[in-house]
């Protein structure tokens, strides 16, 4: 509104300046046409375009005229009148510059005119008559002035009055901007504050239609648009995958409040060529488009649902109806591009919807807050006793399948006290921890193959493994589900419940958890090597002579090809091209990062999604995820120490002692940080925050003793 109001102030501005201008100049255009007229010579009236001013004109009459004004009687009287003006105008400029203008009037009406008349104005009867009803002090200065007159009556002379008649002229555009400076300042501020307040008005009623809209408990609120495109909208840097290959991705959700049997049109990607009316609800969990065959019979053409995955870009009016545009893009189906009359507000209302979906706040800390309350709400019912989970240490990943394979959702909901065979321990919450640590290990380090990295590197990121061998079931991803959905539940509990996930996913299973469409962009961080090998190549050159078609070789370990896999229908003779090659690399990152993956991301889900719902998921973006789900990845020394609670001891443990400590602590890799949290906390990750949010806080207490290790205690 600011930046609005200043425009509005410049534009103002401009136009009362170039209004006063023309007006300025049109009316002392008028002053020198009638004088002109009056001398008979408005056929001359070309010889003082440039003159802005009678002032001005009074100056230059007589030097402009003189060789084309041929009668000598006719000189005669312009040269009167000429003198006759001259003296007028000194006579104004004298006054002006005694502070006596307003006696101008006043000493004509009385036969004053010039300044030898005003020098014969020695009578104190006219001189009072002159000043009646005005300051003493004005009397004082008319009669002194008069006085200087008649003493100076022979030193005036024509220069000295052409002198006077130039201050004139000169004060004449000085005022002309001053005054019109005040007025155009003043008019300009009156103005913008009617402007604004209109906005305020309009905005205000656009205002309470939202409110309205959001208030009115179970009802769509319908807006009529305009459908122009489905899925080719330039904005798009490339088109959509055919319905088979969209498949693998998870389904735009259908809401309670709507009905079931008007199936959407899933991945179309023809252009609309003339505007489609159509029809937009709203409601707090959908946005759908809609259409009716005869006036009468709806059908959905597509259905967004209401959370930050679902995105509005803002365009101008269309060419048709001129009314505003937008396009939806959930990153699931084709982009829809739509007009109508009520843009903003339909946009608005969806955007309160979101709002009051996601508890009112798009800031990670408040989505967090309202990602946990929601998720306690949803498991209250339940009741929250405990469970005994009795494992094997040394076949963790089976015997836990083993122990929790009868459990159910109500099950996974309670208390885990978990107890490891053939070991004495109570679990006061640290082997309930230990078990998270290391079930999160088993499930998602390489080692059981059910996840891999796309490089070597140990610090890689990991992804479901397409080549998973057979003995790992897909119905290991199920149950890797539940555990990551029982971990941000426990962490939704608070206090010691929180529950970290040891793992560092890649970018795209974290986007296909929150139902994300695929494009190349995710194997910068996913697969580096390949981007910086094939996709950057790709983008930096020219393909027209890398014979590359819109297929994927696929090969064996041994490195004999097994098969080549269509990207698109026919996608073995479609020459990748210049003009298709982001389509080309966005099928590719489909195919390698989605398509192979299908059903171990699909049954994943599954597990997840009994205990933390998708819609819940859905208000975080992929980078948001992994930081609820497993905390800071990068542990800060500086940060350790600031947070740090160091309990009791003497001077020379707190002086000595603590420095010893933090100069060691300060030397470890971030592999030995990790391994002192996971042996101090039984965890080697942090809950987003760090050591500040660390419960119960890190605490640091001398031990009675000498010469003995570090003992650590969990609760």
């Amino acid at each position: 509104m600011d930046h609005l109001f200043l425009l509005t102030f410049v534009f103002c501005s401009i136009s009362w300046i170039f209004f006063w201008e023309v007006r300025w100049k049109k009316s002392k255009e008028n002053l020198i046409e009638e004088w002109l007229q009056r001398q008979s010579l408005s056929e001359y009236k070309y010889l003082f375009e440039d003159v802005q001013t009678l002032e001005e004109l009074s100056l230059c009459v007589l030097s402009r005229l003189e060789e084309v004004v041929k009668a000598k009687h006719h000189w005669r009287e312009i040269t009167e009148a000429q003198v006759q003006l001259l003296r007028d105008f000194a006579f104004q400029e004298w006054l002006c510059s005694q502070s006596l203008e307003h006696y101008y009037h006043t000493l004509k009406t009385l036969g004053c005119t010039t300044l030898d008349d005003l020098a014969q104005f020695d009578s104190q009867l006219q001189l009072s008559l002159a000043a009646w009803g005005y300051y003493y002090e004005d009397y004082i200065k008319l009669s002194t002035g008069v006085r200087v007159l008649q003493a100076s009556k022979g030193n005036r002379d024509q220069d000295y009055e052409i002198q006077l008649v130039h201050s004139l002229a000169e004060r004449r555009l000085n005022e002309k901007w001053s005054l019109a400076g005040a007025l155009i300042f003043g008019c300009t501020i009156a103005l913008c504050f009617l402007i604004r307040d209109l906005m305020f008005y309009v905005i205000e009623n656009e205002k309470n239609c939202v409110e309205k809209n959001v208030s009115t408990p179970g009802i769509s609120i319908y807006f009529e648009a305009y459908l122009y495109s489905m899925g080719t909208y330039s904005s798009s840097p490339w088109q959509f995958l055919a319905s088979s290959q969209l498949a693998l991705q998870r389904q735009p959700s259908m809401g309670d409040d709507e009905e079931e049997h008007d199936s959407p049109v899933e991945g179309q990607s023809e252009k609309v060529k003339k505007p489609k009316k159509v029809y937009c609800y709203i409601s707090p969990k959908q946005f759908s488009v809609k259409e009716f065959y005869l006036k009468i019979i709806p059908w959905r053409l597509f259905t967004f649902r209401v959370c930050p995955g679902t995105k509005f870009t803002y365009h101008g009016p269309d060419p048709v109806h001129k009314y505003l545009t937008l396009v939806v893009d959930d990153g699931i189906q084709p982009p829809v591009e739509l007009s109508c009359k009520d843009r903003n507000i339909m946009a608005a209302t969806f955007i309160r919807f979101l709002h009051k979906n996601i508890g009112g706040s798009e800031t990670f800390q408040d989505k967090v807050t309202f990602f946990q309350r929601e998720l306690r709400h949803i498991h209250s019912k339940r009741p929250r006793t405990k469970t005994c989970l009795k494992v094997n240490r040394l076949s963790l990943l089976e015997s836990s399948l083993k122990a929790t394979r009868n459990f159910s959702v109500s099950d996974w909901s309670k208390n885990f006290e978990v107890v490891f065979q053939d070991e004495e321990a109570l679990d006061w919450g640290g082997p309930r921890r230990e078990w998270f640590e290391l079930i999160c290990k088993a499930l998602f380090e390489t080692n059981n193959q059910l996840f891999t990295r796309f490089s070597d590197n140990n610090q890689g990121l990991v992804h479901p493994n397409a080549d998973r061998p057979p003995h790992q079931r897909v119905k290991m991803y199920e149950f890797a589900g539940r555990v990551v959905g029982k971990c941000l539940y426990e962490s939704a509990l608070g206090g010691a419940y929180k529950q970290l996930v040891r793992a560092r996913f890649t970018r795209s299973f974290l986007a296909q958890i929150i139902g994300l469409r695929m494009n190349y962009k995710y194997f910068e961080t996913d697969d580096e090597e390949f981007y910086k090998t094939k996709v950057c190549f790709i983008l930096n050159n020219n393909v027209s002579e890398m014979d590359l078609v819109f297929a994927e070789e696929k090969y064996s370990k041994s490195g004999h090809l097994e098969k080549v896999v269509e990207l698109i229908s026919g996608g073995a003779q479609i020459a990748v091209t210049n003009e298709n090659k982001i389509h080309y690399l966005n099928l590719l990152a489909q195919y390698r990062l989605a398509s192979q993956v299908r059903d171990e991301v699909e049954h994943f889900l599954k597990g997840l999604n009994e205990l933390v719902p998708e819609n819940l998921l859905a208000i975080f973006d992929e980078n948001e995820l992994e930081l609820l789900m497993c905390g800071t990845g990068d542990i800060n020394v500086q940060d350790f120490k600031a947070h740090a609670v160091i309990v009791g001891g003497s001077w020379h443990f707190r002086e000595k002692v603590m420095k010893w400590f933090w100069a060691v602590v300060s030397s470890f890799t971030q592999e030995e940080l990790a391994r002192l949290l996971q042996f101090t906390t039984g965890s080697s990750q942090l809950p987003p925050g760090g050591f500040n949010t660390l419960c119960p806080s890190f605490q640091i207490i001398a031990a009675p003793t000498h010469s003995t290790l570090p003992t650590a205690h969990t609760w």
